[in-house]
């Protein structure tokens, strides 16, 4: 039956076997109260009391010896009679006397007196059960989402701290790790509830909150909600150890929203605070490090030394260790995507291409949720063919990227582009529209007053 439970809840061996312990404990002491229990007790009693007057010595084996070298007599009425016999001799008494004098309903009565405080002590034990079974449960659903989550069994890991959350509702932790789940499912606007809530709670951990506000200005990254995120970012930056891991973390995040931003040169400052922390090494972190200072590099003008940060990243890719593959892969997709725009934009149109194929096939092995990340791979092939003039295969490309992410303000806008090369000027001014439109909702200024000035140019 154990066993059988532990398959259906996830409990480990270790966790029902103590509530087995608890429940051998509560038999036993069951058993002992209705198999004379009481009179143990009072014969224990007795024991006791003979030998703290040190009428008797503890072990009665050695009771006679001890009676024969010494009797002790007590004058009762004309006679005598043992010392050591008295206590018990009173008990028997009091028992005979008590019961010669109950009869019928009284007698019940007094029965179930002497049974309450065995009665209460059961319920006391049962109740404490009732408390202490799902601490073991508690216990074996932490190890199981800690796990899962190093695995990047996202789905497994949202099951577990639901788990959790039915036991506690404000277990921080298990709200933390489902918004992360929810995050990297793509699920962002779910995650963000689940941060908010658990940085509400009042005696959250230090780390935790820090942990929450991190992860919740990702979510807020991704869903383009680039204000929030920063604050998130420069709140977590304000309250992280000078030169710790957790600090590079928001310097990288914070110069990858800058780089969406357009702010470069901020962008290139975070990425060498970052770098000169953590060094180069073969760490996820270092390498999106990397990735950051390349793409600043790129949008200051600096093809050469993007080109070199991203050539640095695949080679490190190949000695990363880490338990969830996709993460190297996402890395990867990430960095021939830039590249492959550095090489457009030095005229490397071959390697160009030869990149963004290589970030669209490892792209196509993500889930449902990194489709926006696939849409850039298109965009940047788009941008290839348009540098080459084959506007027709660019507007494909950029078709592709506007229907796996249509919040990719930068594909409408080059399609815009392309349709204006093509002589489509209806078509031009309605992609070039809707390119304001987002970068407006996105609070990208800069890119919103350049394709102004490109439809004024166009009119």
């Amino acid at each position: 039956l154990l066993a059988l439970v532990a398959n259906t809840t996830g409990m480990t061996t270790l966790s029902y076997m103590g509530c087995f312990f608890i429940w051998a404990i509560c038999g036993f002491i069951t058993g002992w109260l209705k198999y004379g229990g009481l009179t143990s007790f009072q014969h224990f009693t007795l024991r006791l009391l003979l030998w703290m007057d040190r009428l008797s010595p503890w072990n009665y084996a050695r009771f006679l010896d001890y009676a024969t070298e010494r009797i002790f007599l007590y004058k009762v009425g004309g006679g005598y009679t043992f010392i050591h016999r008295l206590p018990m001799d009173y008990f028997a008494s009091l028992e005979a006397d008590n019961f010669s004098k109950e009869t019928g309903l009284f007698a019940r009565w007094r029965l179930r007196y002497y049974l309450l405080p065995s009665f209460l002590l059961l319920v006391g034990l049962l109740l404490s059960i009732l408390k202490l079974i799902p601490f073991a449960f508690e216990d074996s659903y932490l190890r199981n989402l800690h796990s899962n989550m190093n695995k990047g069994r996202y789905p497994k890991v949202i099951v577990y701290s639901e788990k959790l959350l039915k036991l506690n509702n404000k277990n921080a932790r298990a709200l933390i790790y489902r918004g992360i789940a929810q995050k990297e499912l793509g699920n962002y606007q779910q995650a963000i509830s689940d941060f908010d809530y658990a940085i509400l709670l009042s005696r959250i951990p230090r780390e935790l909150e820090l942990y929450a506000v991190a992860n919740r200005g990702l979510s807020h990254l991704w869903l383009r909600n680039y204000k929030q995120a920063l604050q998130d970012f420069e709140n977590a930056l304000k309250k992280s150890k000078k030169n710790s891991i957790f600090q590079a973390e928001q310097l990288t995040n914070r110069a990858f929203l800058y780089n969406e931003l357009g702010n470069y040169e901020q962008a290139l400052s975070d990425s060498n605070k970052a770098i000169e922390i953590i060094q180069i090494r073969e760490s996820l972190l270092s390498a999106y490090a990397l990735l950051n200072r390349g793409r600043a590099n790129a949008g200051l003008g600096n093809e050469k030394d993007a080109l070199s940060d991203y050539n640095k990243i695949i080679e490190l890719s190949n000695n990363i260790k880490t338990s969830q593959n996709t993460s190297i892969s996402e890395l990867r997709a990430f960095t021939f995507n830039y590249r492959a725009y550095t090489h457009a934009r030095l005229g490397n149109y071959e390697e160009a291409i030869e990149d963004c194929k290589k970030s669209i096939s490892l792209g196509n092995k993500f889930n449902s949720a990194k489709k926006p990340q696939i849409a850039l791979a298109y965009k940047s092939c788009g941008f290839v063919f348009a540098l080459k003039k084959d506007y027709y295969e660019a507007i494909k490309n950029y078709d592709k990227a506007i229907i796996l992410d249509p919040k990719l303000g930068e594909a409408f806008e080059y399609r815009g582009l392309a349709h204006s090369k093509l002589g489509n000027p209806k078509l031009a001014l309605q992609d070039l529209r809707r390119a304001i439109q987002l970068y407006k909702e996105q609070g990208k200024n800069s890119d919103k007053q350049r394709v102004i000035n490109t439809i004024n140019n166009l009119q």
